[in-house]
């Protein structure tokens, strides 16, 4: 399904970069409900900037991680599931991905573990 109806930009952005981590913010007994909230709130935002893409990787595997493990595992255990669903993403990017593609997106994102670069 695509969307058909053509908005601007500044009629979404409160409720792009706003409302989704308002939401987040109330849930915060909830550690698993507020990643996933915040990985809600990172994909939508890819229309403002596509960095936030990264973003819904992280949030999504913290959320898959604190369902499954709590707030008390190993680090090693998280980065384990953080592993596991980085992995998934990306075959399922590879699947509907372009062969050959001409105008290839290009990014680097530098954080404190990771160090990515997608092209």
């Amino acid at each position: 399904m695509y969307l058909t109806y053509k908005v601007k930009f500044i009629e979404v952005k409160n409720i792009i970069l706003n409302e989704c981590h308002a939401v987040a913010r109330e849930l915060d007994t909830n550690t698993a409900a507020q990643a996933a909230a915040r990985a809600v709130g990172q994909g939508t935002a890819v229309v403002h900037a596509l960095t936030h893409s990264l973003g819904l990787f992280f949030y999504a595997a913290a959320a898959v991680a604190y369902d499954r493990l709590g707030l008390n595992a190993a680090d090693d255990e998280y980065a384990r599931i953080a592993e596991e669903i980085c992995l998934d993403y990306t075959e399922a990017l590879r699947t509907v991905a372009v062969q050959d593609e001409l105008n290839p997106v290009k990014l680097k994102w530098n954080c404190k573990n990771y160090k990515v670069s997608i092209r």
